[in-house]
């Protein structure tokens, strides 16, 4: 007795796109299979190389039916160091990357192990004004070289709702760019150079420089800093003096993220942030096994330490968090019934 298709299509659509052998595999099952599948294939899509970004273009500019153009929705680029011999890395050809009309998050992520090898001012150039990425929500640039026309592509890209660039060496940037952005990760230049008229809600730095000029900037400027909920620190590095200069600008901040190396350093300065709703505390490199054997030790260290903040008062809503990865929780805790104690959930 064979299943019906419908019950086939309920299979495939649960196998995660980043399987990507189940699902090419099972795009060889038959015709029907292969239209199912190619949506979940190429959902996806990293290439490293320069070879490989060509024969990749190519097949996206033809206009063969299997063309995965029109499946992309999150496209990484990595670039080798033997892909920048003079000093010019191909990345892209702007058609290609415009036949890539649903294309939500774009990466360019390098292998270099330097920085400012990617200033080259070709890798998001193209001499036509017309095309754009309408569908775009996601850019991450995650190379310290950040190219002269990039201003340019940005314009295509008037959706764009977050944006990750370590650092910002450019011109002004014009308040009517990016006028849906929310999301801001980089150090404080990026930010003081992409925060003004734009309504960000969240803050993600990756270093801890520049903190006196972004204070400055945020109490002078406080409707500003009442829009943001959400602040993120990607590394662990000495953060108190840093949120000492700028938690006081930031009277409506619900939701922070640090390194969990630093847990026992910030209870004064989170002590002072009254509207805190949750506190997350990242292990970038902790081990899983080891994490869930100290799991206890953890739980009443955290719960000595910050039962006796405003964190989460008033809920009963996870309000603190351990992470072992950008996207695994492995504990939580909340308020217990009379609001005066954490208490672990999982």
């Amino acid at each position: 007795m064979s299943f019906p298709f419908e019950m086939w299509q309920e299979i495939i659509q649960k196998i995660p796109s980043s399987d990507k052998r189940a699902l090419w595999s099972l795009s060889l099952v038959s015709r029907a299979f292969h239209s199912t599948v190619l949506p979940l294939l190429y959902f996806d899509v990293q290439i490293t190389g320069r070879e490989k970004q060509e024969r990749f273009y190519e097949w996206i500019l033809s206009n063969e039916p299997s063309s995965p153009a029109s499946y992309v929705r999150e496209y990484t680029i990595i670039i080798n160091r033997n892909d920048i011999p003079c000093g010019k890395p191909y990345t892209h050809n702007s058609a290609a990357l415009a036949r890539m009309q649903h294309l939500r998050k774009l990466t360019l992520a390098s292998k270099l192990g330097m920085p400012k090898n990617l200033s080259t001012g070709v890798i998001l150039h193209s001499e036509d004004p017309s095309w754009s990425l309408p569908e775009l929500r996601e850019f991450e640039w995650d190379d310290y070289g950040v190219e002269s026309d990039i201003l340019h592509f940005l314009s295509r890209c008037p959706e764009l709702e977050s944006l990750e660039l370590p650092e910002w060496e450019g011109t002004p940037v014009p308040t009517d760019l990016l006028p849906k952005l929310r999301r801001i990760s980089g150090d404080c230049s990026t930010v003081l150079a992409f925060l003004p008229g734009r309504p960000i809600e969240e803050l993600a730095f990756s270093t801890g420089g520049g903190a006196k000029n972004l204070s400055k900037y945020l109490k002078s400027n406080p409707v500003v800093a009442a829009r943001i909920q959400t602040l993120s620190f990607a590394k662990s590095y000495p953060l108190s003096e840093f949120l000492k200069q700028i938690a006081s600008t930031l009277p409506h901040l619900k939701e922070f993220r640090m390194a969990l190396a630093q847990f026992d350093e910030m209870i004064t300065e989170v002590a002072t942030l009254r509207r805190l709703e949750k506190l997350v505390f990242l292990d970038y490199n902790g081990n899983r096994k080891v994490a869930k054997e100290a799991r206890m030790l953890w739980s009443v260290r955290l719960i000595s330490l910050y039962s006796p903040t405003p964190l989460g008062r008033g809920s009963t809503e996870p309000c603190l968090e351990l992470w072992y990865s950008k996207e695994k929780i492995l504990s939580q805790w909340r308020r217990g019934g009379d609001g005066t104690r954490l208490e672990l959930v999982q």
